[in-house]
């Protein structure tokens, strides 16, 4: 009878200790969120002064100016998708002004930090491609005869991917493509406690099956920026609509790669909390062309926001040094 009592204890032991595993399971992912802190703690960069554009339908566009007094090039750059061009890049705009001699345009996405649209939402994904025109008008009225590149950080260098693939005969020199986010099909992203970014199933199908005419403006997409960083930069937007996220994830992403006919460049943190250095550089080498990729390599520990405090000293020595015909 004793030993029926032990037996039953010891089983009920093992019960108790399935269930808390169970609950609090020990291969649990670690919480794991992108490191904002490296900005403030950063030495402090110049943010320029605020100007505006008019849009093809009204709309102001935010951008800032980063201008050497004899510019070698102007490179367009786009920040991620949510932020802003005042969270840190201002550091990458005026590292490349100051040390390599290259100007900065940063505009803010319509819809984004201080420039005008209903925050992360767009009347079209067409309006994103119209926008990018204007700036490289405007950059080609003032700065004549002067090469212009193209470049974005993480969720944009999906956006200037689609813009290249849907007008292959942009007049630039050459892209930049800095922690690129690809789309889910190249499987470049890591796993992260909570994830990132969230899609709403429905809302995507709706809108795809009805060719973009029904929830277009619906929320599809939710982006998990830290609270801090928000707090800290006001006009961060983490409510992304069915239009906005269309600009910014490819149809297929591999084929565009392979696709692309002008020089282009890839950069990416080894460290990055949103995807993974290593694959995003071999993702780039099976895909990319040569002559067409000509920069291929990480950037030793840095990480999805930190590589913007990193990224002139390879950024600028490519841009300042390339031949244009």
């Amino acid at each position: 009878m004793l030993s029926l009592h032990k037996s039953a204890a010891v089983i009920g032991l093992l019960l108790v200790c399935a269930a808390v595993l169970i609950t609090h399971p020990a291969h649990a992912a670690k919480k794991k969120v992108i490191d904002h802190k490296v900005l403030s703690k950063a030495p402090k960069a110049p943010l320029a002064k605020l100007n505006h554009l008019s849009a093809y339908d009204g709309t102001a566009l935010a951008f800032r100016r980063y201008l050497p007094r004899d510019p070698k090039a102007i490179l367009l750059f786009y920040h991620s998708i949510g932020l802003h061009s005042s969270v840190g890049y201002n550091h990458l705009a005026y590292n490349l002004a100051k040390n390599h001699g290259i100007g900065v345009i940063t505009p803010d996405l319509r819809g984004h930090g201080k420039s005008a649209g209903e925050p992360g939402d767009a009347p079209g994904v067409d309006a994103f491609w119209h926008d990018i025109d204007s700036f490289i008008d405007y950059i080609h009225i003032y700065h004549p005869d002067m090469p212009v590149y193209l470049g974005g950080h993480a969720g944009a260098a999906s956006l200037i991917l689609n813009y290249v693939s849907e007008f292959p005969r942009a007049p630039v020199q050459g892209l930049v493509f800095l922690s690129p986010s690809m789309g889910a099909d190249a499987k470049l992203g890591r796993r992260m406690n909570p994830p990132f970014s969230t899609m709403d199933t429905k809302v995507k199908i709706y809108n795809k099956a009805t060719f973009g005419l029904l929830c277009g403006h619906c929320s599809a997409l939710k982006l998990n920026y830290p609270h801090p960083l928000k707090v800290y930069n006001r006009g961060v937007v983490t409510d992304i609509s069915a239009n906005t996220a269309k600009a910014f994830t490819p149809d297929n992403t591999k084929m565009q790669v392979r696709k692309l006919r002008i020089p282009f460049a890839v950069w990416m943190g080894s460290k990055d909390e949103v995807n993974q250095g290593g694959r995003t550089k071999m993702f780039f080498k099976q895909n990319g062309r040569k002559p067409w990729l000509e920069e291929n390599a990480l950037i030793k520990g840095a990480t999805h926001l930190s590589v913007l405090l990193k990224a002139g000293e390879h950024i600028g020595p490519w841009l300042a040094g390339r031949k244009v015909d």
